[in-house]
């Protein structure tokens, strides 16, 4: 093997096409001596550890003292470069090392046996090392660390002439990046490098998250911040902004109830830095945050200037639970102006935008269709018309009948088989449907707003629709039937979940909605229709959409409505993106 001219390391290829190869003090298992079974040749290791050795990591290693789990030898130095392997060689992935034991001899320098882990540029032309940073000389009883680098690491082990303990153990390999990067998912949860075990020494890593559009503002939500606590947050620290001069806030130490920051901006950075140079072992474990990316105010303001507010006043939904109007009321026409009728499934729907209604997913695909990617879903739009404007259920009313051109299926719309009664219930029940011309707005047909926030425990909202009224048949086909609204509280989903008659069905992006004792309820026909909020200045915003039920209005069996909020990133980058 070809020496180098630097620090005297022997390049090695580890093979690992079984567990018995793993790295071994710079050999592979079939390479150690033996004097007889299961006993290895000292020499053969000693010189393979002061040799030094670089190991190119392409599978999980490991790397151990001499003689590990039993004392190691007196006076070594010994050093191990670990380096990615060929076809790694990238920003995607780095390198991590795990401490995954250490016993070594005690002082408070670490001055006698001691480890030592660098970070090194290092260059396979000639074997040098460049640019090496220590990060961390560790003694006595440690486990759990991390360090993770898109560089290399050197290995230094250094035992004295006394008190030898059983040694080390560290585990070497590639993963994904995770010291930075960009985030555009809505959702996305962000840890800081080896969460929930303790982080990295000496890092920083850049996190740039990016709003779909200007008529989004980015907020991170922390779930978790332990840091190293330190006066103004000097050493170890992370900083939120909107880019890496202007940061907003600067957070370190142990936060009890972790913060929410909003940066009104469509972009933001999210820094962590951590000291190289801390003395001491710590076991803080970063951060896990949420991004989100929520309604800028004042596009929404400019967007839905004229959303939510119908020119004849509705009946009024404040008021309690004892309240509502059993059984429901006749609208009043034009009343609910976003509120349509689509012809051809039986189903309501919800206007959002000139050309764009929200409805049920289950009304536009056929209960026997499933895809694993519904943008390769094409049905007949051939028979379905939209009839918006209307207060009977009947094209020849005063309404306008508008045709559609495109359905876009929620993504992750699926069905799940229920047992308890063998039916199927649709899962993020939603479908955006394009309209082949725009509407044009009047004192009869206007969009209702989307949700600035979700929908609250003890909430009363509207439903509205012209389905089958009590328990009637489904097949109802009275046409001139006129549009129907009452009021429903929104229940815990948990409360909904313990009757029997929902079977633990309701998720988490579903709304659970209704009356315990039953009496008034959506029903047949009604799917796909609004679940209508009041909000700020009287607007109403669409909480959810009718889904599914089982039966209407009977008692501990409430109406289950998508929740809109909870899809609030598809609906808004599916409308606003363009069609």
């Amino acid at each position: 093997m070809p020496q180098h001219s630097r620090l005297s390391y022997h390049h090695y290829q580890v093979d690992y096409r079984s567990p018995s190869s793993f790295v071994m003090y710079g050999l592979t298992q079939e390479e150690v001596p033996t004097l007889r079974e299961g006993v290895q040749d000292e020499s053969a290791l000693l010189r393979s550890c002061r040799e030094g050795r670089t190991i190119f990591i392409q599978a999980p290693a490991s790397i151990t003292s001499p003689n590990y789990n039993s004392p190691y030898p007196s006076d070594l130095v010994c050093k191990w470069l670990v380096h990615k392997a060929d076809g790694y060689q990238n920003n995607e992935t780095e390198l991590q090392l795990t401490i995954a034991d250490l016993s070594l001899e005690s002082v408070p320098t670490c001055y006698n046996d001691h480890l030592e882990i660098y970070e090194a540029n290092y260059h396979p032309a000639n074997g040098s090392l460049t640019r090496l940073n220590l990060l961390k000389r560790m003694c006595g009883a440690v486990n759990g660390l991390i360090f993770t680098s898109l560089r290399s690491f050197l290995i230094k082990f250094k035992s004295d002439d006394s008190i030898e303990k059983r040694g080390f153990k560290i585990l070497a390999e590639t993963v994904r990046n995770s010291c930075g990067g960009n985030v555009s998912e809505n959702g996305a949860i962000v840890n800081s490098p080896g969460y929930p075990i303790a982080y990295p020494y000496g890092i920083t890593c850049d996190w740039w998250l990016h709003a779909p559009s200007p008529d989004y503002v980015v907020m991170v939500e922390f779930v978790k911040l332990i840091l190293h606590q330190s006066e103004g947050c000097q050493i170890d620290f992370v900083s939120i902004g909107q880019n890496l001069t202007n940061n907003t806030q600067r957070l370190c130490g142990v936060h009890t109830h972790p913060p929410r920051v909003q940066i009104n901006s469509s972009s933001a950075v999210v820094r962590l830095r951590t000291d190289a140079l801390l003395s001491q072992e710590h076991s803080n474990k970063g951060f896990s945050i949420i991004v989100r990316f929520v309604p800028n105010p004042n596009g929404a303001k400019k967007r839905n200037i004229d959303c939510g507010q119908a020119e004849v006043a509705p009946w009024s939904v404040a008021g309690t639970v004892q309240q509502r109007v059993v059984g429901g009321l006749t609208a009043r026409p034009g009343s609910w102006p976003w509120i349509v009728f689509i012809e051809g499934a039986n189903c309501g729907g919800t206007l959002i935008g000139k050309r764009w209604i929200l409805t049920a997913a289950h009304c536009i695909v056929p209960k026997s269709r499933l895809f694993k990617d519904w943008s390769l879903f094409k049905p007949d739009l051939s028979f379905l018309k939209i009839l918006v404007g209307q207060h009977f259920r009947n094209v020849e009313s005063t309404g306008l009948a508008y045709r559609v051109s495109k359905a876009v299926i929620h993504p992750g719309y699926s069905r799940i088989f229920d047992a308890s009664d063998g039916q199927s219930i649709p899962v993020n029940d939603l479908a955006l449907l394009y309209l082949s011309t725009s509407v044009t707005f009047s004192s009869t047909v206007k969009p209702i707003c989307l949700p600035d926030n979700d929908v609250r425990v003890g909430d009363v909202c509207v439903i509205a629709g012209w389905g089958s009224e009590g328990f009637v048949s489904r097949h109802s086909s009275d046409y001139r039937k006129p549009l129907k609204y009452a009021k429903v509280p929104i229940l815990k989903n948990s409360l909904c979940n313990s009757w029997p008659s929902l079977n633990a069905q309701v998720s988490v992006a579903e709304i659970c909605a209704g009356y315990p004792e039953g009496g008034i309820d959506s029903c047949w026909g009604d799917s796909g229709g609004p679940l209508m909020c009041s909000g700020a200045g009287g607007k109403f915003y669409l909480g959810g959409v009718v889904s599914w039920g089982k039966g209407c209005g009977k008692p501990l069996q409430p109406g289950i409505y998508a929740r809109v909020w909870s899809h609030y990133h598809w609906i808004t980058r599916t409308i606003y993106g363009g069609a």
